[in-house]
């Protein structure tokens, strides 16, 4: 009952299954039996080979037992295929690849591989690679500029990538020439130099090289700086004037600095009217010369060439006509001409000197001035003007400059002159404005007027009084203060002019001086009789012709009681009722008159008082504590002389029945009620007198107030009693008309001797007192409290407790 099963696959799962067979059919199986074959001892590793940067081999065949890692020995024979080696190193990986970054580029190993499972280290296999190239990590040694002496050419060479720097066969060389950031020339060669031509002069360039093997380019050399060598310059070009230089092209092409220009200037005339023949040489360093050092509209023989590092080039004449400007002087011997004419200048000048008017003088620049502002400004081509449409009687400046291709020339001297003088015209628009007579003066106003001459012919003053008054005079300014003239009156106006010419025609016109404010008051202000209590009359007379000086338009009032105003009004009559005013009143009136000027002075003041009228009836007639007072009647304007009162007392304490009167006055709204029977009902009227009569009668039912009562209870009385520590006292009601009000409580005092043994109030009219000592006297009093204060205390009553039995 055994098996063995052979040829398997090592390290491989198997699942088994046994079942039993007898005459009949098969068995059921037996449960599965897992059972994994054993591992063998790998094969050798086949197919070793490079592919790109990896090193990798075929793991050995068959592969059915899991490979645990893989020895590795390197042995490095030749670095760079360039220097001899027998350097070594062992490791193991896991894959069956070795990543080939991590060896020498472009070199030659011994490889040796053997793979492990876990039956152990199966066979070696050998071989011999060659491991990839790379970028080389260095450039091309001593980079040198060799020396030349075409400035249009350089010359550079290099030394081979050090060994083991070049990591790869070096195919080629990259060069670049730059000049600043541009290139100039990039190459490839396969030598170890390079001349490059076609350069420009005097040049600075940088050069760079780098070497190319299989992979991609090496690293680029240090940058070389050099510079190509100078040439001599060839001649300047396009000599000309530029506004105030003297220019040149530098020599073409310009690629060497030029160190300067070396100048020769021959003067052969100045200002184009004085011979010369001045010499001057000189360098610059630009090829520009600032013609302002030279004269200026000159002519000169100008010769010039150019110096570089490597020599002075050949020489370039010309002839210039140095460019104008500015006469440096005015036009000579400015002159003003004799005119009559009040309106006109004439002014003449001579030519400006030759060597100072620096260019051809083409025309005149003449400004005439008044003041600050420009009257005329023009161009002449002849050395004279006649300026006209002048004003007479005025101060003009005149200055004169001669203007060539250049700017304007400087001006000649200021010079002062005067327009000669005229008769004025008429003067005009003679009109009244406030209190200023005013006229235009005469037009145009050139000349100073010295004067105007005036004649006044008064024919009405304040326009109700005819006159025939006349006044000559004469003003500096074109106006008059109308103050000094009278007032709304009627003038004929004559006025005219006077200037140094002579008097000027006259004008003659009718005026009304303004008006002005009243010197006086209305006049006879009168106060009218009048029986209303409550309205004032008044009435005036109109203003004195001569002091109303103006239309009298309105008349402003003011009535015044005390300093307040009561009425303030205008009126356009004579007289005025004022209403709605109060009676037995002191009032103050005062009236003026207004015209179109400002207020008239106020009339003296009136005085008037408004007539008494009856008063009304009093109110609020109420007792007030002690005092029966009532409201003056209203409105209390006028005294009242007194009050009437009439007094009918009905009941008397509130318990006796009455009817007794009484009538008198009193001069205040008051009375005092002590003079009444107390806590009394009394029928009271009240009638106001004025200076105008008696009013009508106010009565009111009162009842006086209570006060202390008068006596103390009568008949105080005390009770027998068996008990020897207690006394009963009794009393009756104080006497109505003595009592003075309603009695509220009685106050009780028991003492012995002079203390106090018991003091209380009671409502009733007895009282017990006990926890008295027995045999002992005791004196009592009693008295009765209404709303006022205590009355008077009964005569004291003496008493003396009984004796107590004895106990044995």
């Amino acid at each position: 009952m055994s098996v063995t099963i052979t040829h398997l696959i090592p390290c491989t799962s198997y699942t088994f299954t046994v079942s039993g067979r007898g005459s009949g059919r098969q068995g059921p199986n037996s449960e599965i039996f897992t059972a994994i074959t054993a591992a063998e001892v790998p094969e050798r590793v086949a197919n070793i080979v490079v592919i790109e940067t990896n090193l990798v081999w075929d793991a050995p065949s068959p592969l059915t037992c899991e490979m645990l890692q893989y020895h590795i020995h390197l042995n490095l024979i030749k670095i760079d295929q360039c220097q001899p080696s027998d350097r070594n190193h062992s490791f193991t990986v896991k894959e069956p690849n070795l990543e080939l970054l991590r060896l020498e580029s472009y070199s030659t190993y011994h490889v040796t591989i053997s793979a492990e499972s876990a039956a152990g280290i199966g066979p070696r296999s050998t071989v011999e690679i060659t491991t990839p190239q790379k970028d080389a990590t260095a450039s091309p040694a001593n980079v040198t500029l060799k020396n030349s002496t075409n400035p249009q050419a350089l010359v550079f060479t290099w030394q081979e990538i050090p060994c083991g720097e070049r990591r790869g066969v070096i195919q080629s060389y990259n060069y670049t020439l730059r000049n600043n950031s541009s290139v100039v020339e990039q190459d490839v060669v396969n030598t170890m130099s390079v001349t490059i031509t076609h350069l420009i002069p005097c040049t600075s360039y940088t050069f760079t090289v780098s070497g190319r093997g299989s992979g991609r380019q090496g690293p680029n050399s240090k940058t070389i700086t050099a510079i190509t060598a100078a040439e001599v310059p060839e001649r300047v070009a396009n000599i000309g004037v530029n506004e105030t230089n003297l220019v040149w092209d530098a020599p073409s092409p310009l690629t060497c600095e030029m160190l300067q220009y070396h100048i020769h200037l021959n003067l052969i005339k100045i200002d184009q009217c004085q011979p010369s023949d001045r010499n001057q040489s000189f360098t610059v360093k630009e090829p520009n010369l600032e013609l302002l050092r030279l004269e200026p509209y000159s002519t000169y023989h100008v010769t010039i060439s150019a110096e570089s590092a490597a020599g002075i080039g050949p020489r370039t004449t010309v002839e210039i006509i140095t460019p104008p400007k500015d006469a440096t002087a005015s036009p000579a011997n400015v002159t003003l001409k004799n005119s009559t004419n009040p309106q006109a200048l004439v002014f003449t000048w001579q030519e400006i000197p030759c060597g100072e008017r620096r260019g051809i003088i083409q025309s005149y620049n003449y400004t005439l001035r008044n003041n600050s502002s420009v009257v005329e400004q023009n161009v002449v081509n002849t050395m004279s003007v006649t300026i006209t449409h002048l004003i007479p009687c005025t101060s003009y400046t005149f200055t004169v400059s001669g203007r060539g291709s250049g700017r304007q020339g400087p001006n000649s001297e200021i010079f002062t002159a005067i327009t000669a003088a005229e008769v004025p015209e008429r003067v005009a628009n003679i009109v009244v404005i406030e209190t200023n007579l005013v006229w235009d003066a005469p037009s145009p106003l050139t000349c100073e007027m010295l004067q105007y001459h005036i004649h006044l012919n008064l024919i009405k003053i304040d326009q109700c009084q005819p006159s025939d008054r006349n006044h000559s005079f004469t003003v500096k300014e074109p106006n008059l203060e109308l103050l000094r003239l009278e007032p709304y009156s009627t003038y004929y106006v004559t006025i005219s002019a006077e200037s140094a010419a002579g008097i000027g025609p006259q004008i003659t016109v009718a005026i009304t001086t303004p008006q002005k404010g009243a010197t006086a008051s209305p006049a006879n202000v009168t106060l009218k009789n009048s029986t209303n209590p409550r309205a004032l009359m008044f009435s005036w007379q109109e203003i004195p012709c001569r002091e109303r000086r103006g239309v009298i338009q309105s008349y402003n009032y003011t009535l015044r009681n005390n300093s307040s105003v009561v009425e303030q009004d205008v009126d356009n009559t004579m007289s005025v009722t004022i209403t709605h005013l109060i009676p037995c009143t002191s009032y103050t009136f005062t009236v003026s008159g207004r015209g179109s000027g400002r207020q008239g002075p106020n009339s003296e003041t009136i005085t008037a008082i408004t007539a008494a009228e009856v008063p009304e009836r009093v109110a609020n007639i109420v007792v007030n504590e002690t005092n029966l007072v009532w409201d003056a009647p209203s409105p209390l304007t006028c005294e009242m002389l007194r009050y009437h009162i009439h007094l009918n007392l009905i009941k008397i304490d509130q318990c006796q029945p009455s009817d007794r009167n009484h009538s008198f006055t009193v001069k205040e709204p008051n009375l005092d009620l002590v003079r009444l029977e107390s806590y009394s009902t009394y029928h009271v009227t009240i009638s106001a007198e004025s200076a105008a009569g008696i009013g009508p009668q106010t009565t009111v039912e009162i009842t006086t107030p209570p006060k202390d009562a008068t006596v103390s209870p009568p008949n105080v009385t005390i009770k027998n009693s068996t008990n020897p520590r207690a006394l009963v006292f009794s009393w009756q009601e104080i006497p109505c008309g003595e009592r003075r009000g309603v009695i509220q409580s009685y106050n009780y005092t028991l003492r012995n001797n002079s203390s106090v043994v018991e003091q209380d109030v009671v409502n009733t009219m007895s009282v017990t007192i006990t926890h008295l000592i027995p045999c002992t006297s005791y004196t009592f009093t009693v008295s009765g409290r209404g709303s006022g204060r205590q009355g008077p205390n009964s005569e004291n009553i003496t008493v003396i407790t009984a004796a107590e039995g004895i106990t044995i």
